[in-house]
């Protein structure tokens, strides 16, 4: 099933909800407090730990766009 980068962030912040802090969240990841903000903020990508936690993998897809024309 394919995801979309907010709703890998939602399956993150849930983490957060259920009475985890960000401190300790970003403890266990092993990054800041500042940092593991920014993720869950959306402003910078989650780490390869973070995604296994909530059992998400990243992967890169190009696609070829239709060029009219040629």
């Amino acid at each position: 099933m394919t995801l979309t980068r907010e709703q890998v962030l939602e399956l993150l912040r849930a983490k957060v909800s259920y009475g985890t802090k960000i401190k300790d969240l970003a403890a266990e990841f092993e990054v800041s407090a500042a940092f593991m903000s920014s993720v869950l903020a959306g402003k910078k990508t989650p780490n390869g730990q973070m995604l296994a936690s909530i059992g998400v993998r990243r992967i890169e897809v190009f696609e070829m766009i239709d060029q009219e024309g040629s």
